[in-house]
């Protein structure tokens, strides 16, 4: 039985000068094998226009808002991903 760890980035943009990315980057540290959902209510063009970063890391970007089916797809999918 495969275990995995997995962590949702409540969103790329956050208070206190912190942003989710930043977030991820401190997780990983610790935990290299840790699963990101970064999900952003701005534009995927503009939030998720780095996709060398998140294919790099293995992580999935979300738009917000967003159906509970599909965060739930984006979240198995991310699960799944062996990168």
């Amino acid at each position: 039985m495969r275990r995995w760890t997995f962590g949702i980035d409540a969103d790329l943009v956050m208070p206190d000068d912190l942003n989710g990315r930043d977030l991820a980057v401190r997780l990983w540290e610790q935990d290299p094998t840790l699963k990101v959902v970064f999900m952003s209510g701005y534009s995927p063009d503009v939030a998720g226009r780095d996709t060398d970063f998140f294919r790099r890391n293995g992580s999935c970007f979300l738009p917000k808002p967003c159906p509970s089916r599909t965060l739930l797809a984006t979240i198995r999918h991310c699960l799944d991903n062996r990168s």
